[in-house]
């Protein structure tokens, strides 16, 4: 009894999350994202190495940055990010963090802010983009139910 409580509870919290109202739902199209393999560079400093953005990281950076969104300042937040390459190279896991890396300060304050993360990759050729959707995201607490034999 208690597995389907939370099986309830867990469909009430999905629904609900589909009812907020849009405009708390922020959504951006921008401009597919450098290789996870280019956004960093190694810079020798003195006797020191160092991993600095590389210029093209710094440049896409400053390019998301020109966005004016309604950044979302405070709270847990879900983001869904679909991202249309534009050739079929390139994996879904190592783009995210560039993307959200340069989304921070931009549609929300801190990527810690990121509760929920759902990510999709389609192949568009000619037409390369990332879409992202970030809203707020309602307090979902996990239960452990333990069900007797």
């Amino acid at each position: 009894m208690q597995a389907m409580s939370a099986d309830l509870s867990e469909r009430f919290v999905v629904a609900l999350q589909q009812e907020l109202p849009t405009e708390l739902r922020h959504t951006l199209t921008l401009p597919e994202p450098p290789s996870a393999n280019r956004w960093w560079r190694m810079v020798v400093v003195g006797k020191q190495a160092r991993m600095l953005l590389s210029s093209e990281a710094r440049a896409y950076k400053a390019r998301i940055g020109l966005i004016v969104a309604p950044r979302i300042d405070a709270g847990p937040i879900r983001v869904s990010i679909d991202w249309y390459r534009g050739r079929r190279s390139g994996d879904l896991d190592k783009r995210l963090g560039v993307v959200l890396d340069a989304l921070q300060g931009v549609l929300y304050t801190n990527d810690a802010q990121i509760v929920e993360l759902v990510a999709r990759r389609f192949d568009d050729p000619g037409n390369a983009r990332i879409v992202v959707t970030a809203e707020p995201a309602l307090a979902v607490q996990p239960s452990l139910t333990l069900e007797a034999p």
